[in-house]
């Protein structure tokens, strides 16, 4: 690869496109989307919302097989679904099963997520996982958490992932991504 490589250097001209804005930051709408701090108040409005966009007949504490593993889902309907932190990212989860999730659901609900430190590092990458895998099928992610979007991961081996994670939550908020499923 490498002689290519020289080839493409010799007869092109590099050019570094970074950017000191990133645009997925621009036009988000955090107020409905992200809920801080997760209290009951918060809980609530969660509800509301899930009740809001919901198709069909809502069950609660529906119990739900995800590649052959069983999923307990606070609030279900057609085209939203309802999960706490810890059935998510705690458990034993894969890409695979957040794959499944966002091809069965349009909305995903998640409550409780906690400051993320290097305690929970594996939850935390199950966390990242999973926002990644909702933003590649545009699924759109309502959620709640213990903190800010900017001081939710505290730890250092998952900062650099969580800052290209925490780039695309925040273009999950915008109205393009939110109309787009």
């Amino acid at each position: 690869f490498q002689p290519a490589a020289d080839l493409i250097r010799r007869h092109s001209t590099v050019m570094h496109l970074q950017s000191p804005v990133d645009y997925r930051f621009r036009n988000h709408r955090l107020d409905d989307i992200f809920y801080t701090p997760h209290d009951e108040h918060t809980h609530q409005r969660m509800a509301t919302h899930f009740r809001a966009i919901a198709e069909g007949d809502i069950e609660e504490r529906s119990e739900l097989v995800v590649n052959k593993r069983p999923l307990v889902a606070q609030m279900r309907a057609v085209n939203a679904v309802w999960f706490d932190f810890d059935t998510l990212c705690r458990g034993p989860r894969a890409a695979s099963d957040y794959i499944e999730l966002a091809h069965q659901y349009p909305t995903l609900f998640l409550s409780g997520v906690p400051l993320l430190d290097e305690g929970l590092d594996s939850s935390a990458r199950r966390f990242l996982n999973l926002v990644d895998e909702l933003y590649d099928q545009r699924t759109r992610l309502i959620f709640s958490a213990e903190t800010s979007l900017e001081n939710l991961y505290q730890g250092d081996t998952l900062a650099f992932e969580y800052q290209r994670v925490l780039s695309r939550l925040h273009e999950m908020q915008s109205a393009a991504y939110q109309q787009a499923r």
